[in-house]
């Protein structure tokens, strides 16, 4: 089976550049028969949509005509950090009642030796109930000013992200760290587990080896920051996820 994987649009954020990727990701969805949607495709804290409700609705909206676009394919949803709120996760859950081709999955999916998870583990105790319990703070946090949005500007204007992910998401200490949650959630190479494909921290990473297992990460279609749509293979059709 081919597939692809991408992550981090931020959809409705002021720092989003998604729809100058939209071209190159609808010719890649047209080659392969699963798409993996790696979280943070929205982004409610950021979003410039009036509110939550109206957030929703517009990102359900677009899932639609992409799933329409490319019917037959199969679409996994994957949450992340930005887009976990719990009316979110439940409009994805009906969609994938009457879509037999969209899966959503909260924390991790696996197809055959590839795994895939958004990655926001990294950043507290990489356990699932520290992971659960991050997520918990951001599923209702409320959506950001001007001012706030104005700030955040300035932070890739002056390629502080770039930054972070030189001194402190160096691909060595994120996989170190999402190596162990894999572990403490029965996920890793003894279980058939091979490669790892994951977000959150912005910056691309391919045939990162650690501890048993291949890294790979998209990077994100945000300003200032370079991406990528991953393209991969499998050969066996046992999936899982959680």
């Amino acid at each position: 089976m081919r597939g692809i994987f991408t992550s981090d649009f931020h959809m409705f954020s002021r720092r989003s550049v998604i729809d100058a990727l939209m071209p190159q990701l609808d010719r890649a969805a047209e080659e392969v028969d699963l798409i993996v949607l790696g979280g943070d495709i929205v982004d409610f804290k950021w979003s410039q949509l009036s509110d939550q409700q109206t957030t929703e609705a517009a990102a359900l909206q677009w899932l639609t005509d992409f799933a329409d676009r490319h019917q037959g394919k199969q679409i996994v949803y994957l949450a992340g950090n930005h887009d976990c709120a719990p009316t979110y996760i439940s409009d994805l859950r009906e969609l994938a009642k009457t879509n037999r081709d969209f899966d959503v999955y909260e924390y991790w999916y696996q197809h055959g030796d590839a795994l895939f998870l958004h990655g926001d583990v990294v950043h507290t105790i990489p356990t699932q109930p520290q992971l659960e319990k991050r997520r918990s703070r951001w599923a209702n946090h409320g959506k950001r000013g001007n001012l706030k949005n104005s700030l955040y500007d300035l932070v890739f204007f002056l390629r502080l992200p770039s930054l972070a992910n030189l001194l402190i998401n160096r691909p060595r200490r994120i996989c170190k760290r999402l190596t162990r949650y894999l572990c403490s959630v029965g996920l890793h190479p003894d279980q058939g587990v091979r490669r790892v494909f994951f977000g959150h921290t912005h910056g691309i990473v391919k045939d990162f080896e650690f501890a048993g297992l291949v890294f790979y990460n998209s990077g994100a279609p945000l300003k200032t920051l370079a991406c990528e749509i991953l393209r991969f293979e499998t050969s066996d059709d046992a999936t899982n996820g959680r």
